[in-house]
């Protein structure tokens, strides 16, 4: 009975976290292009549009077509590079993007 529970609460909490992370990064992303690398108002719609377009392939038609363990590998690929590139948002730049 505590293995589910476990279980359950584990899912809750990353749901959460990946639907809070992909909402800041919907928001943030076009306030960073434009205030902080100047991009002009066609490239941030682009960047802003191409977002949105791979988390909605992502989440959408991606997901939908794993089976078990593919589905489980590609939520794995998913954390971790949610958790090394938001961190390098700190240290990006106009020189480096």
């Amino acid at each position: 009975m505590r293995k589910p529970l476990l279980f359950a609460l584990v899912l809750v909490l990353l749901t959460f976290s990946f639907r809070a992370s992909d909402n800041m990064l919907t928001t943030t992303l076009p306030l960073i292009a434009k205030y902080y690398f100047h991009f002009s108002s066609l490239t941030i719609g682009l960047v802003s549009s191409l977002a949105t377009v791979f988390a909605f392939l992502s989440s959408g038609l991606l997901n939908a077509r794993l089976r078990g363990e593919a589905r489980r590998r590609a939520f794995l690929i998913a954390s971790t590079t949610y958790a090394i590139s938001f961190p390098l948002f700190y240290f990006s730049s106009p020189a480096n993007v």
